[in-house]
């Protein structure tokens, strides 16, 4: 995935996304379960959004729009990622 800045790396694989989010709340246990990460690897599996790795991006995360972004209901996917990082900052 490219952006105006230059090349992004972002994934859609459920596993490696997992991975990435792992990375970002290490704080947290961040598990592929309905209550913890599920829902939001259940849309990067969809190809909604697509999860950076952090450590290729100074620890800035975006998360970034994908091919079924809008195939979903307006609000839902930042819904599902505001409902993660807020059961998992802190």
């Amino acid at each position: 995935m490219s952006t105006s800045n230059g090349f992004q790396f972002a994934t859609c694989d459920r596993s490696r996304a997992l991975g990435f989010l792992r990375k970002l709340y290490p704080s947290a246990i961040v598990e592929d379960t309905p209550g913890s990460a599920g829902p939001v690897l259940d849309m990067v599996e969809r190809d909604v959004f697509r999860i950076p790795d952090p450590m290729m991006h100074g620890g800035r995360v975006t998360i970034y729009p994908a091919a079924n972004w809008s195939e979903v209901p307006e609000g839902e996917a930042v819904r599902v990622l505001k409902a993660f990082h807020e059961a998992h900052n802190g």
